[in-house]
């Protein structure tokens, strides 16, 4: 067995990474699906996209670098992995693998020498797929396993003519032998393909799964190289909250309308109106889990401000997040508000000025809804995570990130010892914005700063009740100072659903 060349060459793949080997995987299913579809060659385009996609995120491996041809080498590769992989699969499915010692009694062809899975040719690749046992294959009986003539036998083999295999294996010898040439687009050419509205879409879609997510991300990213190359990504994220959050806002209108009309309670009203605010916070879990899932595939060359790998995603929505927080008002337009205005210039630019102004509150209003998701799901600081939102390490930090959080100048805090002194540095932040929007001029920031208020109660701790209590008073003064009717009712329900958290902590998290 030692001469046997099937033993001596490795099986491809060769010597990938898990973090490689976890994206080729991830796209089986997909090429298993063309493979039965009537489209010829589809089954390879899609292997040699993947290919490309795999150039992209990981680069040329190692013993291809220099060599003449290597991205078409490499290429073919990949398309006769995946094509063998879904082969084997299949075989086994339908109860047709291969015995070991067929190729001593099969009749013999080049394609009978390179059956096994384990030699590391192009050749084999194709005649795996293209050569099943016949009928009689199953009827002979193997008294002995392995020989020490298998290099004698088979050079009988190659001296033999193959008999004439039926129409059925003869067709699929065919589509498997003969090349099929195929458009590839090059990696760049993808890259230059993603765009933030195609961003968008994907972060809504959820038929797209994490790892091809990740990809397109990171496409965009080589695509667009700069220091902070994950801010457009954020932007779109931000778009795809919009959507559903305007979805959102759709049903909550229906419901509150449709209860309005029922003359419901003031108890029943204020649980309607806690579970529409907290609806349109949770409606962005699922968008935040997706966003964070993605980030967990890249690669530490994928580098945001100076943090690479899983946590640059993080990081990025945190700087977005501090950069949101901060309120500046449109400059008016001088003449005063009883001035008149004189031509149709000014006036256009006046109207011009007053949709800007309400489209900033809007965008300001739900970055902090973001915020306040961010918080509840553990992405920014550690509280929430540590309430039982989603799983945690035992240094605080949410199980989207792969290493701990705290190797970083952000994120989590060093080992914890009581809930009062585990406070993250987002954490803070998240505090000071709280603290400080109620103080603030615009009420705008009013608004912006009871949503991420709601939030820090629902994952803070028992021993702080007392200032949330007082903070909470703070917000309901500003709240009869609300001019806009829509900003008040929204503050009215975050306010009563607040309240409602605040009165839990004495239920669940009794010290």
């Amino acid at each position: 067995m030692e001469g046997d060349p099937r033993v001596s060459k490795p099986r491809l793949p060769k010597a990938y990474t898990e973090e490689q080997l976890v994206f080729l995987r991830s796209h089986i299913g997909g090429f298993e699906t063309r493979t039965r579809g009537h489209v010829r060659g589809d089954a390879k385009k899609f292997a040699l996209d993947r290919a490309n996609e795999f150039l992209v995120r990981f680069g040329l491996p190692p013993d291809l670098q220099g060599v003449d041809e290597a991205e078409p080498r490499f290429r073919e590769q990949i398309y006769n992995w995946y094509k063998n992989t879904v082969g084997r699969a299949r075989r086994k499915l339908e109860g047709r693998t291969r015995p070991k010692k067929l190729s001593d009694k099969a009749s013999s062809s080049p394609g009978s020498l390179t059956w096994s899975p384990t030699l590391a040719t192009s050749f084999a690749s194709a005649s795996d797929a293209a050569d099943p046992p016949g009928p009689s294959t199953h009827a002979r009986t193997h008294a002995h396993a392995h020989t020490h003539s298998h290099s004698h036998t088979q050079q009988q083999q190659q001296q033999q003519q193959q008999p004439g295999p039926s129409s059925q294996q003869l067709q699929f010898t065919f589509q498997a032998a003969v090349p099929i040439p195929v458009q590839v687009p090059s990696p760049t050419a993808i890259a230059l393909n993603v765009t933030p509205m195609a961003l968008r879409d994907t972060f809504v879609t959820h038929a797209i799964d994490a790892p091809t997510l990740s990809s397109l991300i990171q496409s965009y990213a080589l695509a667009h190289p700069s220091p902070t190359p994950l801010t457009p990504v954020i932007h779109a994220l931000f778009d795809a909250a919009t959507t559903l959050l305007a979805s959102c806002a759709v049903v909550s209108a229906s419901t509150s309308a449709s209860g309005a009309s029922a003359g419901a309670g003031s108890a029943s009203a204020s649980a309607s109106a806690s579970g529409t605010s907290h609806a349109r916070t949770s409606i962005l879990f699922p968008l935040l889990r997706r966003f964070v899932d993605a980030c967990a595939f890249f690669p530490n060359t994928l580098v945001h401000a100076d943090v690479s790998g899983p946590l640059a995603g993080p990081r990025a929505l945190q700087s977005a997040l501090r950069k949101s927080s901060v309120w500046a008002p449109v400059g008016s337009c001088g003449g005063g508000s009883a001035g008149v205005v004189a031509t149709h210039g000014s006036l256009s630019d006046e109207m011009e000025r007053i949709k800007t102004d309400r489209q900033r509150r809007k965008d300001h209003v739900q970055w902090a809804q973001i915020h306040a998701a961010a918080i509840e799901l553990g992405i920014v600081g550690g509280a929430g995570a540590r309430a039982g939102g989603v799983t945690v390490g035992p240094n605080g930090g949410a199980s989207y990130h792969h290493r701990p959080a705290q190797d970083l100048a952000y994120g989590v805090s060093p080992a914890p010892t009581t809930a009062s002194a585990n406070v993250t540095v987002t954490d803070s932040f998240s505090e000071m914005m709280a603290r400080d929007a109620v103080w603030e001029a615009d009420e705008v920031e009013w608004v912006a700063g009871i949503i991420v208020l709601r939030a820090i109660i629902r994952t803070g701790a028992m021993a702080r009740k007392a200032e949330w209590e007082q903070l909470l008073g703070a917000y309901e003064r500003r709240w009869k100072e609300i001019k806009d009717e829509a900003r008040q009712a929204l503050v009215t329900e975050v306010l009563l659903s607040a309240r409602d958290d605040l009165a839990r902590l004495d239920e669940t998290r009794v010290t």
